[in-house]
């Protein structure tokens, strides 16, 4: 009545255990305590208490301004915990299209929420929400994916297409850590489900914690720096499945990285990382890149009979194909740490990470055990218990035999055509007499270098059995040379090193004892030419003597 203000109509109900029905498809209140105020064509309903699934509604006020019209205007507040939000979640619009996804999550804590809801009564097509809610406290768990966060706190928003949560305050890994979250609409992607980024500093160790086949890559890194991590759960184009994603991105300052070049990396440095793998981890296909350096392509081990495989290239271009089974490494780097690889692809076969399916690779700069030798190739497909080295540059070219197994008793075989080794770098000169006496005075300044450490264990060593066609150290041209070593447990005895020449003859015996940061050499070495100008100018001394037959006795 009174539809032009003729007069008014008026009534008001006290009603108590209310269970309000509002919409279809959400669930019902019930308990509720409310005064009901019908004004002319319209009502007004102000309540308090009740509860739906679990959650608690402190205030709610429902109108509809006119019944000809049939729009309800709801605004509700309330509080409740973690469970029973994300169970109101799963069983209204809000998120009911991802209520599969929901059920795979537990959410702990508490929060608080409000939300306005206008549905219109004779087509809740056309309802418009908009809400929500504060966490406190709330622990995040999601077993199926391996994640557990902890103590979230902030903030979060939600309408009938989908939610957004953050940034949250978290902890994961025990780190303080940031994370926003985005479920189904809210994520911005029709084929998005979920969408999660976790931001915070932290080890690759605990990274990598609870994945027991990726320990290895935990070990590798030291330090600690800033990550971001990303989770995703999309529909796959064409089907029903459904396809798990997670990614990670840092500059890896902070962190040092225990490889040889070039993917040796003092923590200061910044290598830009970029990871992403399928989920779950076993089978897992994963794809990484390190800076401009590396490009690497992996299958993750599953079980015994489907073991890691993965390609790593040097450069900035992503391998595809991967082999049957452990690392193939191919591509060029301007610097290579030769011994370093030999040595971690040596330690894999053991047993310590993924072994070695093949190498081929280039390098500008070549390092062996320390020194330059320029540019390099080398190819390498391991043999039963061997690891079988070639390789072909201007300063080494030959075969490298290092066993797997019980390197300690077989040792390292070489037969190279040639190698040298070049000379220790001088220190540069001053070219002007300032210069030189500001040098020198900085030279009485700094200790000189103990030669007694070496920075290596000889006890360590393995024994080495070398031959060499054309040897050559430094200025020295020793021709055809034999080395046989075998470890003490004093540290390394030379049984035989042996060089020559048709200038110079040399035969050497002797022990290298103690430890890396105090050895010392004994050795007894005969020199034979037939003439010692001829021997002087192989050791690199030309024009000091002219002619003389020689024999010499070296015990020091």
């Amino acid at each position: 009545p009174f539809r032009h203000n003729e007069g008014r109509f008026e009534a008001r109900a006290a009603i108590s255990g209310l269970t309000l029905d509002y919409g279809k498809d959400w669930p019902q209140a019930t308990g509720i305590d409310a005064v009901a105020s019908f004004v002319d064509n319209g009502m007004l309903v102000e309540a308090s208490g009740g509860q739906s699934l679990g959650v608690n509604v402190d205030k709610a006020v429902a109108l509809i301004p006119d019944f000809h019209d049939s729009l309800l205007d709801l605004n509700v507040q309330g509080s409740g915990s973690g469970a029973s939000l994300l169970e109101f979640a799963r069983n209204s619009p809000i998120a009911s299209h991802v209520a599969g996804t929901l059920a795979k999550l537990k959410l702990g804590g508490s929060g608080t929420f409000e939300f306005h809801l206008a549905l219109p009564l004779k087509d809740a097509r056309d309802a418009q929400l908009s809400g929500s809610a504060t966490l406190k406290d709330a622990d995040f768990s999601a077993p199926a994916w391996n994640l557990q966060l902890d103590k979230l706190n902030g903030p979060l928003q939600f309408d009938l297409h989908g939610l957004r949560a953050g940034p949250l305050d978290a902890g994961f890994r025990g780190q303080p850590s940031k994370l926003q979250l985005a479920i189904a609409g809210a994520t911005g992607d029709p084929a998005m489900i979920l969408s999660a980024k976790l931001q915070g500093s932290y080890r690759m160790a605990e990274l990598t914690q609870g994945y027991p086949s990726l320990d290895w890559i935990g070990k590798l890194a030291d330090g600690r720096s800033a990550f971001d991590i990303g989770f995703t759960i999309a529909h796959v184009a064409g089907s029903d499945a459904l396809a798990q994603t997670l990614s990670v991105d840092s500059s890896l300052e902070g962190i040092a990285l225990d490889l040889p070049a070039p993917l040796h990396k003092p923590a200061p440095t910044s290598l830009p990382l970029h990871l992403t793998m399928s989920l779950p981890v076993g089978g897992s296909d994963l794809q990484l890149g390190l800076g401009d350096v590396m490009r690497g392509h992996l299958r993750l081990s599953e079980g015994p009979q489907h073991p890691l495989a993965g390609t790593l290239a040097f450069g900035n271009q992503m391998p595809e194909a991967l082999p049957p089974r452990d690392l193939r490494i191919r591509g060029h780097a301007s610097q290579l740490d030769v011994t370093g690889w030999v040595q971690r692809t040596v330690a894999a076969g053991g047993g310590d990470g993924p072994g070695l399916e093949s190498l081929d690779v280039s390098t500008d700069q070549a390092e062996w055990f320390g020194r330059p030798l320029g540019a390099l190739k080398l190819r390498a497909a391991p043999q039963t218990d061997v690891l079988s080295v070639d390789v072909d540059g201007a300063a080494m070219a030959g075969n490298f035999s290092v066993p797997t197994s019980e390197l300690n008793k077989r040792g390292v075989t070489a037969r190279l055509q040639r190698l040298y080794w070049p000379k220790a770098p001088a220190a540069p000169a001053g070219d002007h007499p300032a210069k030189q006496s500001v040098g020198a005075a900085a030279a009485a300044a700094v200790p000189l270098h103990d030669p007694a450490n070496t920075g290596i264990n000889p006890a360590a060593l393995p024994p080495f059995h070398l031959w060499v066609g054309d040897l050559r150290l430094g200025d020295a041209k020793l021709g055809e040379a034999r080395l046989e070593t075998w470890p003490t447990a004093d540290g390394l005895h030379i049984e035989q090193l042996r060089a020559l020449s048709s200038r110079v003859q040399i035969n050497a015996s002797g022990d290298w004892n103690g430890s890396a940061s105090n050895s010392r050499t004994h050795m007894k070495i005969s020199f034979a030419a037939e003439d010692l100008g001829t021997m002087l100018g192989a050791f690199g001394f030309d024009g000091l003597v002219n002619g003389g037959k020689t024999r010499d006795q070296l015990d020091a």
